[in-house]
């Protein structure tokens, strides 16, 4: 077993852990499920917004605990090297959650999945398993940009570094004044056998100009210190996505 199939492992004792000593809090740990598609001729971004729409008023009178749903789409990257043009992502508060969505929409959804379909070209369906690495703020926006990177763990990194490097990140981003979320993005299935690194970075802003506001911040603050995770991971190969919410994170 490798350090990230331990790492996952570790995350989903550790989920299990959480909720059992309180079932009232939110947990840091929860399910991504992505599509990744390519548009049909004659079709784009509106016309999946479109069909979004109509997707989610299904959701709303069929199944109104279908979670948080978004598409992205690719702004500071290399489509070239990308197989797909946009991705759609949702995200439930629970696994069991989200497996109850997935067996009511394949039950239920065909008539929207011929919709979807009439639009875009599926590619991939993957799971993930996110770890919510800091939040950003509650009740945020429903538009913006995130940053991927891909990521391999150290020799030497362990869980418990891990979590100490995260504390430390948490600390300087507030020290920053950041509120962006990070998220840990590790496979689960479905995912790509050419994915180079043990899991996903993500990191989200509002907006370029939060995006810019957050460098210059970075830059005024330099101190020549090692940052949170230099000995325990590498991370390269970012991508900015533009996103835009389809169903509200309110509503699932």
């Amino acid at each position: 077993m490798g350090l990230r199939e331990i790492c996952v492992a570790a995350l989903l004792t550790s989920s299990a852990t959480a909720v059992v000593a309180d079932d009232h809090m939110p947990t840091p740990f929860f399910p991504i499920e992505t599509y990744a598609c390519s548009y049909n001729e004659g079709k784009g971004l509106s016309d999946l917004l479109e069909t979004g729409a109509k997707w989610n008023k299904w959701a709303d009178k069929n199944y109104p605990a279908a979670g948080f749903a978004a598409v992205l789409t690719p702004y500071l990257a290399n489509v070239n090297e990308m197989s797909s043009d946009v991705f759609w992502m949702n995200m439930s508060k629970t696994f069991e959650a989200m497996g109850s969505w997935q067996d009511h929409w394949v039950a239920n959804g065909s008539e929207l999945v011929e919709e979807f379909d009439e639009v875009c070209a599926n590619d991939s369906h993957s799971m993930f398993f996110g770890e919510m690495v800091k939040f950003g703020t509650p009740n945020g926006p429903t538009t913006g940009y995130i940053a991927f990177e891909s990521c391999s763990l150290k020799e030497g990194a362990s869980r418990q570094l891990l979590l100490a490097a995260d504390e430390k990140f948490r600390q300087r981003q507030a020290t920053l004044g950041n509120d962006s979320p990070s998220v840990r993005w590790w496979p689960m299935a479905g995912v790509s056998r050419q994915m180079e690194g043990d899991f996903y970075l993500m990191s989200g802003v509002d907006s370029m100009q939060s995006l810019g506001q957050n460098i210059d911040k970075a830059i005024a603050n330099m101190t020549g210190e090692s940052g949170a995770y230099d000995d325990l991971v590498d991370c390269s190969g970012r991508n900015v996505f533009s996103w835009q919410a389809v169903r509200s994170p309110n509503q699932g």
